[in-house]
């Protein structure tokens, strides 16, 4: 007699939703850079620099750069959510670079050649509050992958 097969389906973790869910963002703040409209002085958009005076939501300096990097993030945290493992790395990585880049933009001169990005000082709180935001939700919910609590009810535990 032939055994049905159960149909198998793949829970993603809390750390792979938290993952996708910042990556989206982070793919929308890109896309939204290239849009007039939702980007302030669009016409002044340089690819990189201080000289931008293009801002997005007329409140946070862009530039084509700065723009591109938002969507290489998102796309990353898009491959890396696909294990929990990637995930947390992704979260937790991902605000390592981002606390860097607040203390970047905090210790370098915003009309200065080091300011290639650009960021301004909303851009430097905003990085503060991903850093920290990021690092929690790696920590957090990566904590329950190590735990063994992750969705696999054949797991021992």
């Amino acid at each position: 007699m032939a055994q049905a097969q159960q149909p198998t389906t793949t829970a993603r973790m809390p750390s792979q939703l938290a993952a996708m869910v910042v990556s989206a963002v982070f793919l929308i703040v890109g896309i939204l850079g290239f849009i007039p409209g939702a980007t302030t002085n669009y016409e002044d958009m340089t690819f990189a620099g201080h000289e931008s005076s293009a801002m997005l939501l007329g409140v946070f300096a862009v530039s084509v750069l700065h723009n591109i990097v938002h969507l290489l993030f998102g796309v990353v945290g898009f491959a890396l959510a696909r294990t929990p493992g990637g995930a947390r790395a992704y979260l937790i990585g991902g605000g390592v670079v981002y606390l860097v880049l607040w203390l970047y933009g905090l210790l370098i001169d915003h009309d200065s050649a080091a300011n290639f990005v650009p960021l301004n000082t909303a851009d430097n709180w905003l990085h503060l509050a991903l850093a920290i935001g990021m690092i929690a939700l790696g920590a957090a919910l990566g904590a329950r992958t190590r735990s063994g609590v992750d969705g696999n009810p054949n797991r021992a535990r």
